[in-house]
This record gives C-alpha cells, structure tokens and sequence, in this order.
C-alpha cells in the first residue's frame, strides 16, 4: 500500500530543522508497518519538499485562508488520482487546521471514487475515509484542531483588549505629540511617554486655528514651522484623527477592521465612533476628548471620503426601502453611554458598555429620504435571516447557488486569487504613495477595478461553501451560512431578494418599543419569477398586489405574483399592509 509522507511548518522563522524532525518521526512510524510502502517524492521542484523522499511546506499556514502549499496540493492530487492508498502526517493538524476545507478533501476523494487512509506518526489511530466512523474522526480533529487555533487567537485578542482597557502603552514608536523618556528613578530601564515640549504646545496651536477657521494646509504649515520638521500633510491629518492626543487608548476588535490598515481606520467618517472603544490612557492629555471629538467632526466625519469603500456595517445594506418614499434606508449603528470625561459607562456587571441608542434602519433626508420611517435593526435581521435560511434548499435546488465538480480545487482556487488581489492593491498603493510611479487618478481607476473583481470573488467563495453543505460531509448549508462574514451574508441576500419594504402599521396600546414583521414586506427572486410575502411566510395576494393592502392575503404556499412594479422615489403606498 503505497503512502506519501506530508510535513508542515507554519512559520518560516521556525526552520526546516521542524519539518526534518516531523518526517524522521514519520519514517520511524513507517519503519514498524510492514504493510505500507513510502511513495517517493522524486520531484526536482524545490516548493514540494524532498527530505527523504517526503513532501512538506515550510512556513505555510493551514488556517489563514488563501495561503497556497504546493507539496500539499501535491499530495491531495495523488490521492484524487488513486496514485496513493494513504497519508502520513505527524498530527492531523499538520494537514488541515479548517474543518470545512478537511471535509471538501474527503469528499473529493470519495467523489473520485478512491479510498485512502490517513496515518499519524504521534500515535493517534488512523482515519480510513471508507468508513463513517473515519470520516467523523477526520472531521473532529479538524474541529479541534480549528478550536486549538480559536483559542490561542482569543487569549491575544483578549490580551490586547486588557493592555487597551489598561490604557497601557505597547512600547514602539510614542503616539504624535509625545515621547519616550526613561525616569531617573528607574533601574529596570522601563520607558514611559510623557508631552513633548515642542510638539504638544504646537498642536494645541494647530487644534485651536483650525477650529476658529483656519484652512488645515495653514495649519500644517505652520506646525511644521513652529517644530522644525518636515511632516507631510498626510501623515498630519491623520495625526490628528487619531485619539492618542486626547489622552485616549482606542480598541477595535479584529473582526471590524476587515483587513483595513489603521491609517484608514481613522480617517473612515465614522467609523471608529460606531466600532472602537475608547479607553483612559497613562499619558496625559494634549487636548480635551470633547475638543478631540470636535475636531474629528470638522476633519473626518463632515467630509465626503474621496477614496475606498465605506465599511459595510449591516446584513442586509442596499435592500431595505421605505415604502412612503422609495428611498434605500441604511443602519445608523450602535452608539454607547459616556461620561462627561469622555470615558465608557457600563452596566452593574462592571463589563458590559451601556447602550445608548440601539441600531435601527432609518429613512434618512441627509440622503434624500422622508426620515419618517425607521425599523429595529436587530429584529429585521433575524426575521430576513431566518426567512432567507427557510428558502435557501430550494435556492440551491434552483441554482441560485451553482455547485461544481471539483469544489476544493476552486474553493482554494478562489481564496489564492482573493489573496493576490489584496496583495496587488497594497503594490499599487506603495506605488501612488511612496514611489509616486501612478497618479492618483490613475491609482483610482485601477483600485475600482481590483475592488469590483474582489467583489466578485468574495460571491463565488461564498457559492463554493454553500454548494459543498450537505449531510454527507457533517456541515449544513445553515452552518455553512453562520460561517461567512457580513459582506459574504449580504451578497447571498441579494441572489434571491430584491427588496425588503418597510411601511408603517397602528402600533398596539403599549407596544411602542415592539418589533412587528407585519411592517415587512419581501419580493424575492427565484427561477425567473418574483414573489412576496408580509412577515413571516404570509403571502399578499395578486390581485391586490398593487394596492398592498392585508385584505386579501392568504397563509399557505408561495404563489407567483409576476412582475412587480419598481417604488418610484417620493410614490406614496398604503402605510398600512
């Protein structure tokens, strides 16, 4: 029974002294099998391994997504092929650190109409994809293995939730305005950040002009003068935007950055206001936080952005309309109790932030609605998501989500092409920036171009994980759905939902506060025709459809409707269904 021998290591800093160790282990394992036989890795290619005849990726990752390991491409190819019987691997977390991509290469291998068995040199018991109890075993060590990583990011995430919490600094270069300085009185050679004598009185000047008046290229100008330095209206800006200089430590979770670098972070309108949290730092202040957030009103939030995409903060963006008017209605976000000093106010329990004001959809005039309409936010996505996982099988019964063959050879595919477009889009941007080879409307047009085929390839990675859900492979479409990112949710909405209608109803004597899903009305798009409900699964009934009135409807199947006229801006319809 011929057998690969496959070796990993995540970090090329670790050596391939690491791998050579886990292939020597692998051979002593093979050593005491009389019954297996070691398939040769005679290929000259330097990127597949070779040490004694295995294949092994050094400094590949098996978590991040998009990361390309050709030894193990390799590998999976001979066991689609039939070449090999088995794989000998360490641990199992050597092959796979994602469930979901551990169950795409079972269930290539058994589509292939092959068999293979994977062996571990650390003494774990084989997993054998001919039978059930192998094909669970492989996918619970995925899930461990996917867990173990989860874990170690959580204890950093919390770490640097402590440190912001703390207000501490991190050590590295000070924040604008400030120093680092070692105290007489310290032998341990601990440094600490105090004002800077000659930048922190020129921005309290800088801050003051500017908000009298003065224009911000004055300002800079001046800055530069009164400190001696040379420091580029950028850089400046985006000095200023950032909170350090009102005494303030900022966090903002991992998962709301969206691979965005902290430079856009700050000068995103809004976005750190809606997303990070802001924490007392052990650094005096140059500025009040109060004349701070004046300050990023006038600079950042009250300005149009020129360039990027503006974080897609909701489930269901561009989908919900008011009926009264026909304009698109956007989620205004989250916004948390302070006190007068700027700090956060929690609940009794001393860890929960205060909630403010609770994120709604709103019809808004600033961008040419009504503003009379808005619906809680929190019920209508769990309404939408819940109805949308109702017809998502007879979606992908109906191709709205296509499957295809060879699904892990795409997936990954996808995921590399994703990875290559991120990383052309940080070559283009050192290019307009720092070697100025581009103009900035040439970086423009370019950078449009890359986030459209991003866009596109976000959908189709999406696609893929949902046309591999199904029993055989222990992941439902629904887990598949939980698993993708806001962005990912919002582009599966739009393959089947036109639009969702939001109209006004009688509220109940004491049920101002209450979620109602009779407010909700949804056209939905499958197999050419369209369809709508009220609420949940009510259906409205054809021949009044144009007047959207709840006379007629009916509870039962869905029912075509046919073509539905467009809401026309300022086309008032019945407030009430």
């Amino acid at each position: 029974m011929p057998i690969a021998i496959y070796a990993r290591i995540s970090t090329a800093k670790e050596g391939s002294e690491a791998t050579k160790r886990q292939i020597d282990m692998c051979h002593d394992y093979l050593a005491k099998r009389t019954d297996l036989t070691l398939y040769v890795n005679n290929s000259s290619d330097p990127k597949l391994g070779g040490y004694r005849g295995a294949f092994h990726d050094e400094g590949k990752s098996a978590w991040k997504t998009g990361v390309k390991r050709p030894a193990w491409e390799a590998v999976a190819a001979l066991a689609m092929a039939g070449t090999i019987d088995g794989v000998l691997a360490y641990a199992s977390d050597r092959i796979h650190r994602r469930h979901l991509e551990m169950m795409l290469f079972v269930s290539g291998v058994l589509e292939a109409g092959n068999g293979l068995v994977i062996y571990f040199a650390n003494g774990n018991e084989p997993h054998n994809f001919n039978t059930v109890g192998g094909r669970l075993g492989a996918g619970m060590m995925a899930v461990m293995a996917n867990a173990e990583v989860e874990t170690l990011t959580q204890r950093v995430t919390d770490e640097k939730y402590a440190a912001a919490k703390a207000g501490r600094w991190n050590g590295g270069r000070p924040p604008f305005g400030y120093r680092a300085v070692r105290p007489a009185d310290d032998s341990e050679g601990n440094f600490i950040i105090e004002q800077d004598p000659v930048k922190a009185p020129a921005i309290v000047t800088a801050v003051n002009d500017y908000l009298s008046g003065r224009s911000f290229v004055s300002v800079h100008n001046k800055f530069n003068e009164d400190t001696g330095q040379n420091l580029d209206y950028n850089s400046f800006f985006y000095s200023l935007a950032s909170p350090s200089i009102a005494g303030r430590r900022m966090h903002l979770p991992q998962a709301k950055r969206k691979g965005m670098t902290t430079r856009d972070i700050v000068t995103t309108p809004r976005f750190i206001e809606k997303n990070a949290k802001f924490y007392k730092g052990q650094w005096d202040a140059i500025i009040p936080f109060r004349q701070w957030e004046n300050l990023r009103d006038k600079l950042v939030n009250n300005r149009s952005a020129k360039r990027g995409k503006t974080p897609q903060n909701s489930l269901l963006a561009g989908l919900v309309l008011c009926v009264l008017c026909g304009c698109k209605m956007s989620n205004d976000g989250t916004t948390y109790k302070v006190d007068d000093d700027g700090n956060p106010v929690f609940m009794r329990d001393g860890k929960t932030p205060a909630i403010k004001h609770y994120p709604t959809y709103r019809c808004n005039k600033n961008t040419g609605g009504c503003g009379k309409m808005q619906i809680s936010a929190s019920g209508l996505d769990a309404l939408m998501e819940a109805e949308f996982l109702k017809i998502l099988p007879r979606a992908i019964k109906q191709g709205k989500f296509t499957p295809v063959q060879v699904l892990e050879a795409r997936l990954i595919a996808a995921q590399n092409e994703r990875s290559a477009i991120d990383a052309e889009l940080d070559e283009l941007y050192v290019d307009w920036k720092s070697k100025k080879k581009i103009s900035e409307g040439t970086y423009d047009r370019l950078k449009a171009i890359k986030d459209h085929e991003a866009t596109v390839l976000d959908g189709e990675i999406a696609s893929l994980r949902l046309a591999s859900a199904d029993q055989s492979r222990l992941l439902t479409a629904e887990q598949v759905f939980e698993t993708l990112d806001l962005n990912q949710k919002n582009d599966m909405f739009r393959k089947i939902i036109e639009r969702i209608e939001i109209r006004k109803i009688v509220q109940p004597a004491g049920a101002r506060n209450v979620f109602h899903a009779e407010r909700v009305s949804v056209v939905w798009n499958l197999s050419g025709q369209k369809y709508q409900t009220y609420g949940v699964n009510r259906i409205i009934d054809k021949k009044l459809h144009h007047e959207l009135v709840s006379a007629a409807r009916k509870p039962g199947d869905w029912d075509r409707i046919g073509a539905l006229p467009a809401i026309t801006p300022k086309a008032r319809l019945s407030k009430t269904p």
